[in-house]
């Protein structure tokens, strides 16, 4: 989304910078039937600020006047409508507009483009095929969380989709939708800036139920027993009922909370943008133990059984005792860190805003290798058949070997990939800023079919029986077979 767009209008056409422009009378019909504030950004790729400058100038030419505003404002129930303005490089939302981004420190003035160009070409590396092998989950999980599982390793035990057929259903929300769904029992659970949690049905996409929250939720939901949680940019942990949405519980942190909880053994593991870890009853929410970062933390959680990973904006990764907070190690990278770590093996890997991902050994914390990209890295690494696969904001999905951290290949696509890949058998899926969910063969690399949605791909695939389930910043979630 571009930022501080300089609105000239006339009574017939409202013309931003450069070739696009926006027809006035089509702005201000949408005005009139109550489409919010998230709705027209999203629609004619205006910041926040740019927005506003557009109402002031459609109410200086008479077209509308503040009534129209008041009026469309009570339409909208259970809908937060709050400005939400993404980083151009980083792509990481904020409540207010900037300059610089408090997050990774972009000067947005000097950011040109949103959709970094790479001169250098990169060999593809030679086919490789290895043995298909599940990926182990902690002993006694059943559920559903971001990332497949509590390791975070994005492996779906499910058919790969060689081709693309059809879109089976879409749904639309009234913001845009990063969450990434979890899957369960026939039902799919998903986020939305327009502050509510949905539960669809999995077969139709027709709604379950709907939880409002008092902020845009970006947090994916994880799913255990009868219960849902999730977090929202309201600050607050929520666990409702499954099958019906009715509330169980809320806890209040002390900011925004984008990590997606990790579940295990009846607690939940939780950041928010204030600090601090929280370890909580899944039956109460009642506070456990916490650990404070020396930053913000917008990654989410991993586990591997005696220890939580959890990365922070102050650009360490933490491992932490699972039973009482206790900080067994940290390892420092150059640039935050919001990428959420995956384990495997004995190995924690993640990225950094620093460019490149990490392998570091998990009991101690000591690097194995480390792989640098042309971008930094906010994406989530997957892991299967010895493969680490992630995404760039270079633009590029790569997959390099677990062991070495040597590159196996390459797959550029045209914007930057914040995107978390999700795996299944033969395939590799993920979205980009470009508008495109892709599928690529995780052997060689290659494309085997690509899915266009009407926004940017910043939310992570969830794939189950054989269908891709994605949401987009055109603020809908779609279910691809």
């Amino acid at each position: 989304m571009q930022q501080g767009n300089v609105v000239r209008i006339d009574t017939a056409r409202a013309v931003l910078p450069g070739k696009r422009k926006i027809n006035a009378a089509q702005v201000v019909q949408d005005i009139r039937s109550g489409m919010s504030d998230l709705s027209l950004m999203n629609k004619y790729e205006l910041s926040g600020q740019g927005l506003q400058s557009l109402f002031h100038k459609l109410m200086d030419a008479k077209l509308i006047n503040k009534s129209d505003l008041e009026r469309r404002s009570n339409l909208m129930e259970r809908t937060v409508d709050l400005q939400v303005f993404r980083c151009p490089a980083c792509s990481m939302p904020q409540f207010n507009p900037f300059d610089e981004c408090p997050q990774c420190g972009v000067l947005v003035s000097k950011h040109k483009k949103q959709f970094r160009q790479i001169e250098q070409e990169v060999k593809h590396s030679e086919d490789h095929h290895r043995t298909i092998q599940h990926q182990k989950s902690l002993p006694g999980f059943q559920g559903a969380v971001f990332h497949a599982n509590p390791q975070r390793t994005g492996f779906h035990k499910s058919p790969g989709i060689a081709k693309l057929n059809a879109l089976k259903w879409k749904f639309k929300t009234r913001g845009w939708v990063a969450s990434s769904p979890a899957v369960y029992d026939g039902l799919v659970y998903l986020g939305s800036y327009d502050g509510n949690v949905y539960s669809l049905v999995a077969a139709t996409g027709k709604v379950n139920w709907q939880f409002a929250t008092e902020g845009p939720v970006h947090s994916s939901p994880g799913v255990v027993d009868n219960l849902v949680f999730f977090g929202s940019m309201d600050g607050n942990c929520y666990a409702v009922e499954r099958k019906t949405g009715r509330p169980a519980w809320r806890f209040k942190s002390g900011g925004p909370i984008y990590s997606s909880p990790a579940l295990f053994d009846d607690a939940l593991y939780v950041g928010s943008l204030d600090g601090w870890l929280y370890a909580l009853a899944a039956d109460t929410g009642q506070v456990l133990w916490q650990f404070k970062a020396m930053g913000p933390i917008h990654s989410s959680p991993a586990l591997s059984g005696n220890l939580v990973y959890v990365g922070s904006l102050d650009g360490n990764l933490y491992a932490l005792d699972i039973a009482t907070g206790r900080k067994e190690w940290e390892f420092v990278t150059r640039g935050p860190v919001s990428s959420s770590p995956a384990f495997e093996d004995g190995l924690v890997v993640f990225g950094s805003m620093d460019g490149r991902l990490y392998a570091v050994k998990a009991s101690t914390g000591q690097e194995q290798w480390h792989f640098k990209t042309g971008g930094k890295i906010t994406s989530s690494p997957a892991i299967g058949f010895g493969v680490v696969y992630f995404g760039s904001q270079d633009g590029h999905i790569y997959a390099v070997d677990m062991l070495t951290g040597q590159q196996k290949w390459t797959f550029r696509t045209d914007g930057p990939v914040t995107s978390s890949p999700a795996l299944a058998y033969g395939l590799a899926c993920a979205g980009s800023s470009d508008g495109n969910l892709y599928g690529v063969d995780f052997n060689s690399g290659q494309m085997k079919w690509k899915f266009t949605t009407g926004g940017p791909v910043y939310s992570s695939p969830t794939i189950c029986d054989g269908v891709i389930y994605c949401g987009s910043d055109d603020g809908t979630i779609y279910a691809v077979h």
